[in-house]
């Protein structure tokens, strides 16, 4: 298996940056989803607090909240988006180089090879193999970085905001 890892990193190699950049991306977006409802708190404790004041609610600092929201729920959007396109095109690259890597190298076997093994065999195989990788990096890569930076994000979330009640939840989990 690390062999194997070692090679298609080091096939990976020429489209590092891309993946890097997008999952800084990825992890940006999660970042700001993480934030955004914090903001909502903020919204909903103005509007509570100003029922009961005599001079009601401060809107315009609520409508200062939304705008914020509506910016930082717009920015996360694009974040995901480019990332889902640096990712996929990063991917599909890779994917072809791999596919051409690959036939130059049935190309170059000796036609005794096909003898004992069947050709379709051999290219059912080869095709499964290259849609399993390019599925995992463009998916499932993405949505490994995504939900740690969730949990850590949504942990850190959690103690700033009342770290009893973290505390609490944090060690029910295991019960």
């Amino acid at each position: 298996t690390k062999k194997s890892l070692g090679k298609l990193l080091y096939f990976l190699k020429p489209y590092l940056f891309a993946i890097i950049i997008a999952l800084v991306f990825a992890v940006s977006s999660t970042v700001i989803n993480i934030i955004a409802p914090r903001k909502i708190g903020d919204m909903t404790s103005l509007v509570t607090e100003g029922l009961f004041l005599p001079t009601g609610i401060d809107f315009a600092e609520v409508g200062k909240i939304g705008i914020l929201l509506v910016i930082l729920y717009a920015i996360s959007a694009v974040l995901g988006y480019v990332q889902g396109w640096i990712m996929t095109t990063a991917t599909q690259r890779a994917c072809k180089r791999l596919r051409t890597e690959i036939s130059k190298k049935i190309n170059r076997l000796p036609l005794r090879y096909f003898d004992t093994q069947n050709y379709g065999d051999v290219l059912s195989r080869v095709t499964n193999d290259v849609d399993t990788i390019g599925q995992t990096l463009n998916q499932s890569l993405s949505q490994v970085v995504t939900s740690v930076t969730m949990l850590i994000g949504l942990l850190i979330m959690m103690f700033v905001t009342c770290w009893q009640m973290a505390l609490v939840a944090v060690a029910t989990v295991p019960v």
